[in-house]
């Protein structure tokens, strides 16, 4: 694995008086390059070799003012928003990293994740251009709004991106909006009440999206970790989430690596993996030893998170079928022509794969 040390080390299965000063200056790089560095230096600021930690504390300082400009920005948002009477509630970021590693500033991320209803998210939108947010890349297709589950806002001046949500993975992935987004919780984050997802919705939520990408980053095991060990969980409500939501196997593949990885003991016997989830762990062990997987290897790991037969036409719906923002840049077409993206994009499939 490539970072197989940074793993031990996190699950304290490797001793740290047993590192060498080259070995720290390897962890490192590991730690950076898994974005982890402001977990392993809170850990271990207190033994790390002279050689190695004047270029963490430099680290560590850089990523906590950068956390603590993004607390801040998202608080103004937040602000924005509510003055619109746009109810949003913030994930990942700024949240997870208090409930997971105690503190905002312990966890390194770059844009501030936010969901809202689909019936506000235009709004939302529109809300976040006048606070003088613009959208990611240019020029933006006239149908973009309807045929994206997010968005990306960026603001010029204080280089602070907004992913916004109307849902909060794609539709091809099984989870249910509806189901976790009605277990809420507050989070204080700079002194300001935030809506968040409950302990449970969160852990549901952080396993499907790690399924979606083959769990090929150890930090999104990790949160997983660490959120088990620092909030009591209703397991009996995690698994009806689990199972409502249509993402138990998700759950249960993450679950698992979690436990492989780092020997979180609080698991409950309700999530033990069947044999497909195994043999996707295997997998996921895989995509964290080597490179990340191809467009193939993802998309036969999601037909393999797909337990029903239903899951699986909705996955082949809105991975064949379905517009994607590639038909879109082909061809821009206004909002009220928007169904004719589903005549064209077997057109413009099929010429893209002529021409190859």
């Amino acid at each position: 694995m490539k970072a197989a040390r940074l793993v031990a080390l996190l699950s304290r299965a490797q001793v740290v008086s047993e590192l060498s000063d080259d070995a720290w200056l390897e962890l490192f790089e590991q730690a950076c390059q898994c974005r982890l560095e402001l977990v392993v230096g809170d850990k271990f600021a207190s033994v790390m070799p002279p050689s190695v930690s004047p270029q963490w504390s430099e680290e560590l300082m850089s990523q906590t003012l950068q956390n603590l400009a993004r607390c801040r920005e998202l608080v103004e948002v937040l602000d924005f928003l509510e003055a619109d009477g746009i109810h949003a509630l913030a994930y990942k970021g700024p949240t997870l990293a208090a409930l997971a590693h105690g503190s905002p500033t312990l966890r390194t991320f770059d844009d501030l994740d936010l969901w809202v209803s689909p019936e506000q998210y235009r709004a939302a939108a529109c809300c976040l251009q006048n606070a003088g947010y613009q959208f990611a890349g240019h020029p933006v297709p006239r149908c973009h709004l309807i045929q994206a589950f997010e968005t990306t806002l960026i603001h010029p001046e204080r280089r602070v991106s907004v992913d916004l949500h109307r849902s909060f993975l794609p539709p091809s992935i099984p989870v249910r909006d509806e189901v976790l987004s009605e277990y809420l919780q507050q989070v204080t984050i700079l002194g300001r009440q935030i809506t968040t997802l409950s302990n449970e919705a969160l852990l549901v939520l952080l396993l499907a999206h790690g399924s979606k990408h083959a769990w090929r980053e150890i930090r999104w095991l990790y949160d997983v970790h660490c959120l088990l060990e620092s909030q009591d969980m209703d397991w009996t409500l995690i698994y009806e989430l689990a199972l409502e939501s249509g993402c138990l196997r998700s759950c249960q593949v993450g679950l698992h690596l979690t436990d492989v990885l780092f020997a979180t003991r609080q698991i409950s016997e309700l999530f033990w993996p069947d044999a497909v989830a195994r043999q996707l762990a295997r997998r996921s062990l895989g995509f964290l030893s080597n490179e990340r997987p191809t467009l193939g290897e993802l998309q036969s790991y999601h037909w393999a998170l797909c337990p029903t037969l239903r899951s699986k036409a909705r996955y082949l719906f809105y991975t064949i079928l379905a517009p994607h923002e590639l038909d879109l840049a082909w061809v821009d077409l206004p909002e009220n022509l928007y169904r004719l993206y589903y005549l064209l994009r077997p057109i413009r499939k099929a010429g893209s794969l002529l021409s190859k």
